[in-house]
């Protein structure tokens, strides 16, 4: 097997570079130059299976168990799955590339969030959950290590461990599989698996995010007393954040609000009174909850919404990895009207250099800009995922053949002139044309 380096083909993905490394294998930033992702070229995120894992079939069954739990899950707020192939040599999956610190990361940097960034963290984080609820599946790893800062907003990534009715085992019966500090109670003690667990790990993610430490104090299995008698260290959190955390780690996994409620609690206007308040809240577990025990299964499968609607995202405004405030729609206008004002300032006068030059500045014309639009096109390669540089990468390239083209009208006529400038074009846009 080919070793993972950049450069390397898998599939139909380039890989760029490493983004990191988990238990069963490491994640790569890779190029989908021919839309085999979703119909467009795009960055996507490539997970591949270890080389060492490959002839192993259990690890091979649960990166396809992984697959499959991503797979069925869709919302704004949770890297979606674009394509996968468990049966290769080298096993992969690529999810949509979010460009951006993964929320340990950040606050290890820059320390804990704002009130703002971190009221939408919990809206986004509570928003994931919903999502992944509803499709029938319990994360079962939320950590500061899997949520990514995007430039869109929090997203929740790393189904490895996740667990949907019917999933194949991962774990022998007894054993906890998981991240210790960011797990409830009763996974610790028995590995109950309920959309509960995953609430405690929202809860535990906030506090982290806000004070720049966990609310459990022993970071492993002999911390599970702490945690069943509901000791959790909330000291220092903001005052609208502290009865949520609170409730999210109630010992009792029943007493715990539900993603929906930590969703309204969180979407509500900063400074204003939440629309429900954690205190008395309570829920039935869905049917679909597993009992004591690492891998249960038999459990139906909770209703599945409506097909053919999209859930509308109440995550309120976005939180950008410096932790200011999102760009709003006017500013994004802006950006698109300045990207194409300034394309077709530079097409056009490159039209004039082809008309007034002369063939010998046209030619250098051309060189000078498809150097440019290399650059561009390296440089785009470092912002974040959405962002495009102004002026357009497209426009620049294209103004080269542009000023070529018209000189050659001058200089061999109308139709000889315009049948090579439109050769140039296409040429251009078959080999290096970037409309993104």
């Amino acid at each position: 097997m080919r070793p993972v380096s950049a450069g390397r083909q898998v599939g139909p993905y380039r890989l760029v570079e490493p983004l990191g490394r988990g238990g069963m294998g490491e994640v790569w930033r890779a190029d989908d130059v021919t839309g085999a992702s979703g119909g467009a070229p795009r960055q996507v995120a490539l997970k591949l299976l270890d080389p060492e894992l490959t002839r192993d079939p259990d690890a091979r069954a649960r990166f396809a168990r992984e697959v499959a739990a991503a797979r069925r899950v869709e919302g704004p707020s949770v890297a979606a799955l674009l394509d996968a192939d468990v049966d290769a040599a080298q096993p992969w999956l690529a999810s949509a590339y979010v460009a951006g610190p993964s929320l340990s990361e950040h606050v290890a940097r820059y320390g804990p969030l704002a009130d703002a960034p971190l009221r939408a963290l919990g809206a986004a984080l509570a928003d994931a959950l919903v999502s992944i609820h509803r499709a029938g599946v319990v994360h079962r790893d939320l950590t500061p290590r899997n949520v990514v800062l995007g430039p869109d907003g929090p997203r929740v990534v790393d189904f490895g461990i996740a667990w949907f009715p019917g999933s194949p085992p991962i774990t022998r019966a007894g054993a906890w599989v998981g991240t210790p500090a960011w797990m409830a109670p009763e996974r610790v003690a028995g590995d109950r698996v309920t959309p509960a667990s995953d609430v405690w790990s929202w809860g535990a993610v906030m506090a982290h995010a806000a004070r720049g430490r966990p609310p459990v104090a022993v970071a492993g299995p002999p911390g599970a007393d702490d945690r069943a008698v509901g000791i959790a260290d909330v000291d220092g959190l903001p005052g609208w954040l502290t009865p949520w955390v609170r409730a999210a780690m109630a010992p009792d996994p029943a007493a715990r609000p539900s993603a929906e409620q930590l969703l309204a609690g969180m979407s509500s206007v900063p400074g204003a009174l939440p629309p429900t308040t954690p205190a008395g809240l309570s829920w039935s577990e869905p049917t679909w909850a597993a009992g004591p025990g690492s891998e249960p299964t038999g459990f139906a499968a909770p209703p599945t919404p409506p097909t053919g609607r999209t859930r509308p995202s109440p995550v309120p405004p976005t939180l950008r990895r410096s932790g200011g405030p999102a760009t709003g729609e006017p500013a994004r206008r802006g950006r698109r009207l300045a990207r194409w004002l300034s394309a077709v300032l530079i097409v056009g006068g490159a039209a004039a250099v082809g008309a007034y030059g002369g063939l010998l500045v046209a030619v250098i014309t051309l060189a000078v800009l498809l150097m440019a639009a290399v650059a561009l096109r390296i440089g785009r390669e470092r912002l974040p995922e959405g962002a495009r540089p102004v002026p357009p990468t497209w426009a620049v390239g294209l103004a080269g053949p542009v000023a070529l083209g018209v000189a050659l009208v001058r200089a061999v006529g109308a139709v000889w002139g315009a049948a090579a400038m439109v050769a140039l074009i296409v040429v251009f846009f078959l080999l290096g044309g970037d409309i993104g």
